[in-house]
C-alpha cells in the first residue's frame, strides 16, 4: 500500500512537472510569441531547491532537539522564497516591459506555478535520507 502511494505521488509530480516544462515551452515557442526570453527562468528551477536542501543537510534527523533545526529551515525556506518570487517577478517584469505578449507571461507563471509546486512537493513528501526512498508524512 505504501508502495502504491509513493508511485502515485512520483506519477503525479512527474506529471505537473512535465505539464509546467511544456508551458514554459509554448510561452517561448508559439509563432506569436517567438521570444526566448522566458527561458531563463529554468535557472530559477535549478537553483530554488538548494537552500532547502542544505537546511537538511545541517539539521539532525530529531525534528524536537534544538531550536537551531527550525532556524535552518525557516533560512532555507525564506532563501526558497525568495527566489520563487523573483522568478515570477522576472516573467512579470517582461510582460510589462513590452519584451514578451501578456499572452506568453500568463503561460510562464502558470508553468512557473507548476514547476515550484512539483519542486516543494518533493521536499513535503519525501523527508528520508537519499538512500531511502520511503513516503513521510507531514508532521
Amino acid at each position: 500500500m505504501r508502495i502504491r502511494s509513493s508511485l502515485a505521488i512520483l506519477i503525479g509530480m512527474a506529471l505537473t512537472g512535465s505539464i509546467g516544462l511544456l508551458l514554459l515551452l509554448l510561452g517561448c515557442a508559439l509563432p506569436p510569441f517567438s521570444n526566448w526570453w522566458p527561458m531563463f527562468v529554468v535557472c530559477f528551477y535549478v537553483i530554488a531547491p538548494f537552500p532547502l536542501a542544505i537546511a537538511r543537510r545541517l539539521t539532525n534527523t530529531d525534528v524536537f532537539s534544538s531550536e537551531s533545526n527550525h532556524i535552518a529551515y525557516e533560512v532555507g525556506y525564506f532563501v526558497s522564497a525568495f527566489i520563487v518570487v523573483s522568478a515570477f517577478g522576472f516573467t512579470t517584469l517582461l510582460g510589462h516591459k513590452g519584451i514578451i505578449e501578456p499572452l506568453a507571461a500568463l503561460c510562464v507563471s502558470i508553468g512557473n506555478l507548476l514547476m515550484f509546486i512539483t519542486i516543494y512537493s518533493y521536499f513535503i513528501f519525501f523527508r528520508g535520507d537519499e538512500d531511502d526512498w520511503e513516503f513521510s508524512t507531514l508532521y
